[in-house]
C-alpha cells in the first residue's frame, strides 16, 4: 500500500536590510551584537543569504502580515541595528521584504 503523507508548505515573509561592508564592519565591533548572537532569543535579528547577498532582519509574525505589522517590524529592525551600531547612520538603509518557501 502506497500512502503519501502531506505536510503543509510554509511561506514566511522576511523583513530585512542588506548587509553592506560598512554595516558588517560596525556589527563586528559591537559587543552587544556578539552577545545576542551567542545566545539567540526569538527577537534576535537573523542573517539570511538570498541571491548571493546577506540580509539581516526578522520574519513577519504571521503568514498574512498586515502593512502595519510590516512597518512595525521595519521600525524594530532599524532600532535594533542602531543599538548595535550607534556610530553608523541608518538613514540611507532601505528595508526589503521577500518571501521564503519552506517545504518539509
Amino acid at each position: 500500500m502506497n500512502t503519501i503523507t502531506q505536510k503543509p508548505i510554509n511561506t514566511k515573509l522576511f523583513v530585512c536590510c542588506q548587509v553592506t561592508s560598512d554595516l558588517y564592519l560596525h556589527l563586528n565591533k559591537s559587543k552587544l551584537w556578539k552577545r545576542e548572537h551567542s545566545v539567540p532569543s526569538p527577537d534576535t535579528l537573523l542573517e539570511i543569504q538570498h541571491l548571493n547577498k546577506t540580509y539581516i532582519g526578522l520574519y513577519a509574525p504571521t503568514e498574512k502580515a498586515t502593512l502595519l505589522e510590516l512597518r512595525e517590524l521595519e521600525k524594530t529592525i532599524l532600532q535594533k541595528l542602531q543599538l548595535y551600531t550607534p556610530d553608523l547612520s541608518l538613514n540611507n538603509f532601505s528595508v526589503t521584504i521577500f518571501s521564503q518557501l519552506f517545504i518539509p
